[in-house]
């Protein structure tokens, strides 16, 4: 919820995220280790106080806050397209997302939830398994019946070549490349043709 680069429950005193307080969580192994207390002062010497708030109706506060996010979030690409969520399962991931699930299910009138294994690293699996993709493309102005295909085919090389250094880069050497070319849904007729 609130976010920052470091987390005061780790090691440096800044806001915390809404999970710092509530979740007794061990990261990396065990490596990196949750200091509750000091997340608790830190939320409270930050939040808590500065609102006259007791550390639990801030913590609420925050969790409501996050919770109007991601419900709005929700919304935008549901009810806004004209989606019923009722019809919907949530599908709850990321490092909080279980634990805002109930609450929103029960807001949006879902009948079930779904929380995949890992669901702070879901996203990272989609990354790891989506298709690398890269986007490429030149203008070249010409009527048709004047059309210069041998430089149309030079222009065209210039940007597979491109495309299949990028991939190279990337790393991807022996893979299989492939290049798709999005032509008008059109006839070319009329004023293009003289």
């Amino acid at each position: 919820m609130l976010r920052h680069r470091r987390h005061s429950a780790y090691r440096y005193r800044t806001l915390t995220l809404s999970s710092d307080i509530s979740t007794p969580i061990i990261w990396v192994g065990g490596a990196v280790k949750l200091n509750p207390d000091k997340a608790k002062s830190v939320f409270n010497d930050s939040i808590a106080g500065p609102m006259n708030l007791s550390l639990e109706h801030a913590a609420y506060g925050a969790y409501q806050i996050a919770a109007s996010n991601m419900m709005r979030a929700i919304k935008a690409v549901s009810t806004e397209r004209g989606r019923d969520p009722r019809n919907y399962t949530l599908f709850a991931f990321g490092g909080n997302g279980p634990v805002f699930a109930s609450a929103m299910a029960d807001a949006l009138q879902m009948k079930s939830i779904v929380v995949p294994p890992s669901p702070g690293l879901f996203s990272s699996f989609g990354l790891l398994y989506a298709d690398v993709e890269h986007h490429y493309s030149r203008t070249f102005r010409q009527l048709v019946r004047s059309l210069d295909v041998t430089q149309l085919k030079n222009y065209w090389d210039e940007l597979t070549q491109q495309a299949v250094d990028q991939l190279e880069s990337d790393g991807f050497f022996h893979w299989n490349k492939s290049i798709f070319v999005d032509l008008p849904a059109c006839t070319i007729k009329g004023k293009h043709m003289s």
